[in-house]
This record gives structure tokens, sequence and C-alpha cells, in this order.
């Protein structure tokens, strides 16, 4: 029955599986551009040019310093303890002037290295003057590839398309692999730049990341579901728990198999108000697909009732696209 109901509203599924799985990365992508590590519609297809062939997904931050200052203005108002994020991120990089802090930063995950689970990270940082932000950590500007230590750790740091792209000691073979790429952003981002240059910051899952994500996602669930089997709890508690999360688990594996590539993505107007607005790209030949015929925006706002958050989502099968 699960099946049949979910099948029926893909357009809803898609929706909460987008804001259950890229909310949450979205959020930390903006983390991670002020503490892990370190515009208009051109600048935006700029950086979408550095996204690797092989990424597992992506996380834009556009115009850097109009993002922290609205962020910081809304913690203001909420009494929240959120520190500068451009400052955290000049910070811990010991930059000043060197980073274009009206440019747009993105992070992107590359696949696991052989017997590992983790992504690899590749950061692209706007910089306003690359040889004095490679000067700033001793590093050679008419080389390639540098080798330098950034906040404490040797990374690798290329220059770009007015970014200055860093990645981890054992993906130097992905660094040049970049540096010699002529091709543009990845075909199925092809047709989001405008929407990606017009957000604050957007989160994509690609393929191969939405399909990591899901199956990681359903190996935890299937855990916890053997757990609470074998638990005997009152009024039937562990039956009912183990039956919820078995309608996780078939929900993601629909995910899994209907959704092609997921997009998020996050603007706040000038009143503080978090916009959150999802793109699904369904797999061709998929059920959905066929199901939803040529996309139509989903014009239903299920957050219009919660002060200070607003939604929208947006859908195309495969083949199909706006």
């Amino acid at each position: 029955m699960l099946l049949i109901q979910t099948a029926a509203h893909p357009r809803l599924l898609a929706k909460f599986a987008m804001n259950s799985v890229l909310s949450g990365v979205l959020l930390s992508g903006l983390l991670l551009s002020g503490v892990l590590l370190p515009a208009s519609t051109n600048a935006n297809e700029n950086v979408l040019t550095l996204v690797p062939e092989n990424a597992l997904g992506f996380v834009v931050v556009n115009r850097l310093a109009d993002v922290s200052e609205k962020l910081g203005k809304h913690a203001q108002e909420l009494e929240l303890p959120l520190p500068d994020l451009l400052m955290m991120l000049k910070m811990k990089l010991g930059l000043t002037e060197e980073l274009n802090e009206k440019g747009n930063l993105m992070l992107a995950l590359l696949p696991p290295r052989t017997g590992e689970r983790e992504p690899q990270p590749l950061v692209a940082l706007p910089v306003s003057n690359y040889e004095k932000f490679i000067g700033r950590f001793q590093g050679d500007p008419t080389s390639d590839i540098s080798e330098v230590e950034v906040a404490g750790q040797t990374v690798l740091i290329a220059h770009k398309n007015n970014y200055a792209v860093l990645v981890n000691m054992e993906n130097r073979g992905a660094l040049q692999d970049l540096l010699n790429s002529t091709a543009k952003s990845p075909l199925a981002v092809t047709s989001l730049t405008k929407w990606i240059g017009e957000n604050d910051a957007t989160v994509v899952l690609l393929g191969p990341g939405l399909h990591l994500a899901t199956k990681e996602a359903i190996q935890g669930l299937e855990t916890a579901k053997e757990q609470f089997e074998g638990l005997e709890l009152e009024g039937g508690q562990s039956e009912q728990v183990a039956m919820a999360l078995d309608m996780y688990i078939q929900m993601l594996h629909l995910v899994k198999t209907e959704i092609h590539t997921a997009a998020e993505g996050l603007r706040i107007d000038e009143n503080g108000n978090f916009r959150f607005g999802g793109r699904a790209r369904f797999t061709e030949g998929g059920r959905w697909a066929g199901l939803t015929g040529v996309a139509k925006s989903n014009d239903t706002d299920l957050l219009a009732d919660l002060p200070g958050l607003r939604s929208a989502v947006q859908h195309w099968p495969s083949g199909q696209s706006r």
C-alpha cells in the first residue's frame, strides 16, 4: 500500500526526500565555508566549471560577504550565537585582502579513496589576487600546483578562473585533471546555472552522490530496524518503530532508483525569511518521469504557515529542464 501511494505522488515524495537529505547538507556547507576550509550569473557559471566530472555533489555559496551579513543580521535578531562566517574563514586561513569577498565559494565532494567511506573535499576560493594569495602560504605563483600548509594542514593549491582550488595531498591527480579540463559545468546542472546564481547557497547531489547518500542511509536504517525488532517494548512499540523505519527504507529505495539529480537552494530575503527551493531530475525511463510528464511547478507551499520559512519545489524528468 505504501509503495502504491508514494508512487502516485512522486512530487511530494521527491520534495520530502530533498528537504530531508539536502537541507542538512546545505547548512553544513555554509558552516564548512567558514570553518573547515575555505555575483553575478556569469561569476556563478565560472565557478561551476570547477566542479569535477566525477564529483558526487557540490555546495555553492554565492556573494560571500552578502550571505555572511544576512546570516549575521538574522542571528542577531534571533539572539543566536552565530559568528561572522566570512570573518571566520579569513581568520582560519590567515587572509586579509586576498579573498574576493563578493565572489562565490564552491565545495565539491569527490569519491572516497579505495577502502574508505569518506568523500574527498575540493574547495574553490574566489581570490582577488592569486599571486598575493599563494604568497601568503609561501607558495610559488608560477607553479601549476603548489604544496603549502594551510590552517595546519599540508594541501595542494592551483589557480584557475580567478579561483584558488584546494585539495588534500592524495588528490593531486584530480586537481591536475581539473586544470587540464576544458569542460563546462556538469551536464546534469547546465539548466540550473541561472537558478543557482540567484540563490544565496545551493547544494546539488549528482547521480553518484545521490546513490551513495541513499545507500548509506538505507544501511543505517536497516541496522536500526534490526535492533528494534529484537526489543520487547510495551504495547508493541518496537514493532511499530520497525514498521516506520521500513517505510523510510522503501521510500529511499524509490528515491535511489527514480531520482537522477537533486538540488536544494536557499535564499534569505530582506525580512530574514529563509526560502528553500528544490529541483529534481527524474531518472530517464523511470516511473516518476513517466507519471509527471512535462515538468510543472508545484505551487503548494508546504511551509507557508511557519514564520521565517518559505519553500518552493520544481522537478523535471530526464531530458526536460527548466
